[in-house]
């Protein structure tokens, strides 16, 4: 029996829900390949964001402080869900403490939040004025200098200190975790990147996450 499955030689681009046909290179073999990375589509689709504090960084606070410097809240009646992808911390300055950097959540939803936006909020996919707060369509909010009830500690992140001086030669820091889409924020939950203990260091801190809509989730 003989199949006609009509394969089309070189790239394609569908519109979503569109029947789409197998691709062949110019020697006939059938095409499979990784179009991007892992969230390339998301990134081409506009959903992907990046959260970050201002360059001049933040004074990273113990985890349960009320005033935390790096919130990330996905507001209640939101219609879409936060995938965390990765986080970076870059160090400015400081003495450090001995400790970690970590994750801590708001027990309550109902809990209030209120803190200044950053104006650091940007599509990925970048295009004209991307780098103003509420242009890129994003519905998360990265807020410092947040006023909050004491968070829960979630976990740890990647990065122990240790105490060298400020002005110490030391190789570089590796400041980030790929969270590889293993949190999903839903409406109503907030995150603070903080430490286990008052860290005595100012570090910036970035947030990469795509914002999926509910509808896609379930």
């Amino acid at each position: 029996m003989a199949f006609d499955v009509n394969f089309i030689s070189g790239p394609q681009v569908y519109a979503d829900g569109a029947v789409a046909k197998p691709t062949m290179d110019r020697t006939g073999a059938v095409r499979v390949m990784q179009a991007g990375g892992r969230w390339s589509d998301y990134a081409r689709r506009g959903k992907l964001f990046t959260y970050s504090t201002p360059a001049a960084g933040v004074a990273v606070p113990i985890y349960s402080s009320t005033t935390q410097q790096c919130v990330l809240w996905l507001p209640s009646g939101s219609a879409v869900a936060l995938v965390l992808k990765k986080v970076t911390f870059g160090y400015v300055s400081g003495t450090m403490v001995a400790g970690h950097l970590c994750m801590a959540t708001q027990t309550l939803q109902t809990n209030a939040i209120s803190g200044t936006q950053s104006a650091l909020s940007q599509n990925n996919k970048m295009a004209g004025n991307y780098n103003v707060a509420g242009q890129n369509g994003q519905v998360a909010q990265l807020l410092t200098a947040a006023t909050v009830v004491a968070f829960t500690y979630f976990r740890a992140l990647n990065l122990s200190q240790f105490v060298p001086t400020a002005a110490a030669v030391a190789a570089p820091w590796n400041w980030f975790e790929d969270l590889d889409g293993s949190i999903i924020m839903l409406p109503g939950a907030a995150i603070a990147f903080a430490a286990n203990v008052a860290a005595a260091v100012t570090a910036t801190v970035a947030i990469e996450g795509a914002e999926v809509p509910l509808t896609e989730l379930q």
